[in-house]
């Protein structure tokens, strides 16, 4: 039998275990077929070292796994975003793999070895040439590219044993193999890197502290930029020198500080700064220099990064509300911002909120850019967890669903939706998704799988076990009865939570409603008799404050021992006093409202007698025009009964 031997390249990353472990058990099953692969250790990535290079040498099959590492976005005409994707402020459009595994690959195609290319969906390849055939793989379904692999590798053995394998289609497309390319030419290999690869570089090689090597990638990244965006460069002096900053080079300040003295109307130098001081949490300083780039810029966009950075910064030095300020007046003129922008600003907004304690706002806040970015994991990682925090548990389970639904591989969504599924009172959804998680290498879940076998939901374990007992002589029918009741409520369980995702989007939808309201500039006109579920109450607008009370007479009859008795035949009367008290923001009133009863007595020396007063709270979205409203009464704390107020006459 004829052996090959492989070398495997990949990303060591834990994160990408998940993805990598299928791939390297499958080729391990070529193993007793003489396919033998070997890979490097651990702590010789990040560049080709020369046992990983004599390793290529000698190996006749070179197998790469190209995961996901470094993002790309697509960044129009001006390469100054591509920062953005660093912050994770964009969506990217594709990735790019490791960067020890790319030039690796490109070593094995200067050797001419055979290559199998495993390259995972969302993955490009910007730095070798040549006509390479790639297995696309899919970690979510990975059997079609097994299928691919098998082929390739069956037919590298069958060549090395002299046996002929036909080949009739040459297209990858078509399922062909195709022959190793030719090594790149001279001129390919001295290609210079874009742009985007030359920051990445340098970012990398500051935040290891290899400076030459940074220094070497800034000036190949200065000298595209002279060349495409010439009026770039000034903003890419001042971020080398604020990021060799923020990395430990202190002298970087003073260079960083002459570069703003030298361009005193270009904001760039002035932001870098901001952002300087802001890493080190001198805020009052970051706050000056954010505020006068923010001054200087000549775009509304740019306006607008620098005001968010203010805001930001405001938080940690000035409160809360100043930042809250900040951003309400930034959204007010927001209609010709981007939605990238006033999705970061409605994130602010969402965090400022929280931090304030104001839940109702934060929520109405989050559904609003959700709206506007619904891919956006992170935030709606975020408001699926402070959904929780506030016992809002089936907005929490809606979130943590869309998640999980989106990325099946995102264990700590996993997770944290099992969390919700049993704070819904769903436990045999609960262990499923634990299960699940500690499946995907999340130990949190093996700790909730415990507590969930002592709640006895585990279905799936208690199916088995019932199952087993029914083939047992003499089993008795408790058994049967048993398992018919865990399929009973597993079916009730999933009926349910339609049940709850249902509430889930009645809430949405009348936060969204709330969120809108609360950024309206100007208050509708609100005097006037309105109609409510109670009866018609007049209601007056003074400053934000809405008021107004009624009374109602409530004619009670005789009790019936004491009309047998021959007293009290007439009705009693008592008067019922309904008291509203709202405060106005924009279109929206949070309003409480009180209720209690005098009963007059018969004799005038005797005090009225008054009943315990009563009382409830909610929130009601007035209409533009205000006509009528939208109104959410609270049970709980908590959003619950829904109804419609109208404005029956204006004025009193």
């Amino acid at each position: 039998m004829a052996k090959i031997s492989a070398f495997i390249a990949r990303s060591f990353d834990d994160s990408d275990s998940p993805k990598i472990d299928p791939i390297l058990k499958f080729l391990d099953s070529f193993r007793s077929n003489g396919f033998i692969c070997e890979t490097a250790e651990r702590a010789e990535v990040e560049s080709v070292s020369k046992k990983v290079r004599g390793i290529i040498d000698e190996c006749q099959v070179f197998v790469g796994i190209l995961t996901k590492r470094y993002p790309v976005y697509d960044l129009g005409p001006r390469f100054r975003a591509a920062f953005a994707v660093i912050l994770n402020q964009l969506t990217p459009s594709k990735w790019t793999p490791p960067l020890w595994v790319m030039q690796e690959c490109g070593y094995a195609l200067r050797g001419e070895k055979k290559l199998v290319l495993f390259l995972e969906t969302g993955v490009e390849i910007p730095g070798l040439q040549g006509d390479l055939e790639y297995i696309r793989y899919d970690p979510t379904d990975p059997v079609s590219a097994f299928q691919r692999a098998s082929e390739m590798i069956n037919t590298l053995l069958a060549a090395a044993e002299g046996k002929f394998v036909e080949t009739t289609v040459s297209s990858a497309a078509q399922g062909g193999v195709a022959e190793a390319p030719a090594p790149p030419n001279a001129t390919e290999q001295e290609a210079k890197p874009d742009m985007l690869e030359h920051f990445i570089v340098m970012y990398s090689a500051i935040r290891a502290h290899e400076w030459d090597a940074a220094a070497k990638a800034y000036e190949g990244l200065l000298a595209e930029v002279r060349k495409r965006e010439p009026d770039e460069e000034i903003y890419w002096k001042a971020r080398y020198q604020s990021e060799l900053f923020q990395a430990g080079r202190s002298e970087a300040l003073e260079e960083l500080k002459s570069i703003a003295s030298e361009h005193p109307e270009d904001p760039n130098p002035l932001g870098q700064l901001g952002f300087c001081f802001a890493h080190f949490q001198r805020y009052e300083d970051a706050v000056t220099y954010f505020e006068e780039a923010a001054r200087l810029c000549k775009t509304r966009e740019g306006f607008a990064r620098m005001k968010l950075e203010a805001a930001d910064a405001y938080r940690h030095c000035r409160g809360l509300e100043k930042s809250r300020e900040v951003l309400v007046g930034l959204l007010a003129s927001s209609e010709d911002f981007e939605d990238a922008t006033k999705f970061r600003i409605l994130n602010g907004l969402f965090d400022v909120s929280k931090d304030s304690k104001d839940g109702i706002s934060a929520l109405a806040f989050a559904e609003l850019a959700l709206g506007i970015n619904p891919a956006h994991s992170d935030l709606r990682f975020s408001v699926a967890y402070y959904c929780g925090e506030l016992e809002y548990n089936e907005m929490s389970l809606r979130h943590y669903k869309v998640l999980c639904e989106h990325d099946p591989a995102m264990k700590s969504a996993m997770n944290n939706l099992g969390v919700a599924y049993s704070n819904c009172g769903f436990p045999i959804l609960a262990f499923s998704m634990y299960k699940r998680a500690f499946e995907l290498g999340d130990t949190l879940s093996a700790s909730n799988i415990g507590y969930q076998y002592l709640g006895a939901g585990a279905k799936e374990e208690a199916v088995a076990i019932l199952k087993q007992a029914q083939l047992k002589k003499g089993c008795v029918s408790d058994v049967d009865r048993c398992l018919a009741a865990v399929s009973e409520r597993s079916d009730l369980e999933e009926k349910e939570e339609s049940d709850k995702l249902e509430v889930a989007r009645k809430q949405g939808a009348f936060l969204a409603q709330l969120g809108s309201a609360l950024l309206a500039t100007e208050i509708p006109m609100l005097d006037g008799i309105w109609n409510f579920p109670f009866g018609d109450i007049s209601l007056h607008l003074s400053g934000v404050k809405l008021r107004g009370s009624v009374e109602k007479t409530i004619e009670k009859p005789p009790l019936v021992f004491a009309t047998l008795l021959g007293s009290a035949r007439e009705p009693s009367k008592e008067i019922e006093i309904t008291s509203f008290l709202g405060k106005i923001t924009g279109r929206y009133c949070r309003y409480s409202l009180t209720k209690r009863s005098i009963k007059p007595q018969t004799s005038a020396l005797l005090a009225p007698l008054e009943t315990p007063e009563s009382s409830s709270e909610g929130h009601i979205v007035f209409e533009n025009d205000g006509s009528s409203g939208r109104a959410a009464e609270l049970k709980d704390g908590r959003l619950a009964e829904y109804y419609t107020v109208r404005r029956t006459r204006v004025g009193d």
